[in-house]
């Protein structure tokens, strides 16, 4: 009988010994930069640096990789195994090595791959563990790009020697496979950054927004639970998901003010966020038999996201208001507040007109944004307001291209270019800002009530 080689692949150890390597050899790839503005010759991909690289093409999408590394990796451009992926990039020596030991491991050396989901199944992934799963683009199709990659160490080798003697290349390798997602966006034009979240908060918070009927219930810490089933929670959820990371923080640290109580009854799980002015951003889990952790909200620049803990007040206000009938918010503030001219602070270029209609807590909203001295971009759309409320939402906005005659007479012409925005103005210390998930040119703008 013929006896089977033992396959030496990666272990718990081997992955702290790379990791080792990794800080030991950070400089050795630091300069491996793939720029947006690289100059194709024959396949091969010159950038202003001086470095190249080998571009590998799928369905209209480029992926590049540095011509120093290209002779050590395998890229796959068939979709095999995972539906919707566009390359799968390994490590050649670990495939071989495999092969040698008669070892059908059909992950041996995976780096990562590159590949695209609907909105529809991101919002599924959304909603449980995504180990080893990451969005980080979209297109203007509205397909999500994803990053995947291994939770464990898929280096092989056929003996120890082999093993040690490569742990340096395999970390360099998977230093560089870090930076792809990053490049891949420069390289392949109509891709904009798309990042979420997937901690436990996250994940919660996704299955409200994506999941039917979930049984939820918010409340104040002295007061009775409110159910949220059938509420609209978008224009709360949206801030609460995008560009905010949730990460552990020292318990002792957990503060001592008032929280609104975030509770899933059939999880025995429960979230308080606190809504102290300086401690808004903490967030406690409680879970099982007083089992707790707790998180601190930042922003992906790092800056500390103190109002999360607000948007949850107000999100709660808002159900509560939903259920009885009557506005909770103790602020004074009314939808009248809303009526006016308002200008966009930053660029002061931005003019905004909100009027009332017949229907009560419903307004038209005007945006006028000068382009030229005869053009402009407008948006328009029907908001309504919650019943405390602080927030105006709508579903049917519409962006256009104005152009007027040059001589004064004539009707302008306007061109539709989108017609299905979703999103909301949140009024907060006399400003409104306005998010829109359509919207990238005026992502977050700030307004002020024109004098």
């Amino acid at each position: 009988m013929m006896k089977r080689k033992k396959k030496f692949i990666g272990s718990i150890a081997l992955a702290a010994v790379v990791a080792l390597t990794l800080a030991a050899c950070g400089s050795t790839s630091t300069g491996v930069k793939i720029s947006g503005e690289s100059l194709d010759i024959n396949g091969v991909a010159l950038r202003p640096d001086g470095e190249a690289a080998q571009i590998y093409e799928n369905n209209g999408m480029k992926l590049l990789v540095p011509l120093e590394y290209n002779e050590l990796v395998t890229v796959e451009t068939k979709q095999t195994g995972r539906p919707g992926v566009l390359f799968s990039v390994s490590e050649t020596a670990s495939i071989e090595a495999a092969k040698t030991l008669d070892d059908e491991f059909d992950g041996a050396g995976w780096l990562f791959s590159i590949g695209t989901v609907s909105e529809q199944e991101l919002h599924e992934a959304l909603c449980s563990d995504m180990s080893g799963e990451e969005v980080f683009a979209k297109d203007a199709d509205g397909k999500y790009y994803m990053y995947y990659h291994p939770t464990d160490v898929r280096l092989v080798r056929e003996n120890n020697a082999d093993m040690e003697a490569d742990i340096q290349q395999w970390g360099i390798l998977n230093e560089w496979a870090e930076t792809v997602p990053d490049n891949f966006i420069e390289e392949n034009a109509g891709l904009v950054p798309e990042k979420r979240g997937n901690n436990v908060i996250d994940i919660y918070l996704a299955r409200i927004a994506y999941m039917d009927n979930i049984n939820y219930t918010l409340s104040a810490a002295d007061g009775d639970p409110v159910n949220g089933s059938g509420f609209d929670a978008s224009p709360y959820l949206e801030p609460l998901t995008k560009d905010i990371i949730f990460e552990y923080a020292d318990d002792a640290k957990t503060p001592e003010g008032e929280y609104i109580i975030l509770n899933f009854p059939d999880d025995d799980t429960r979230f308080d966020f606190f809504v102290t002015d300086d401690e808004g951003c903490y967030i406690r889990q409680v879970w099982g038999d007083d089992n707790e952790a707790l998180y601190r909200a930042v922003f992906e620049d790092g800056e500390t996201a103190f109002e999360t803990g607000n948007i949850v007040r107000q999100w709660y206000n808002a159900l509560a208001a939903s259920n009885t009938g009557e506005a909770l918010d103790a602020s004074g503030f009314t939808g009248e507040e809303f009526v006016g001219e308002w200008q966009d602070e930053v660029s002061q270029r931005a003019m905004m007109d909100i009027k009332k209609t017949d229907q009560t807590g419903v307004y038209d909203i005007l945006i006028h944004w000068g382009s030229s001295y005869n053009s402009a971009m407008e948006w328009t759309m029907t908001a309504t307001a919650g019943a405390q409320d602080e927030i105006l939402a709508y579903t049917d906005g519409v962006k256009a291209e104005v152009t007027f005659p040059d001589d004064g007479n004539g009707e302008e012409q306007r061109d539709i270019i989108w017609d299905d925005g979703t999103g909301y103005f949140m009024f907060r210390d006399g400003y409104l800002t306005w998010y829109d998930e359509q919207e990238t040119d005026a992502a977050e703008r700030r307004f002020v009530k024109s004098e």
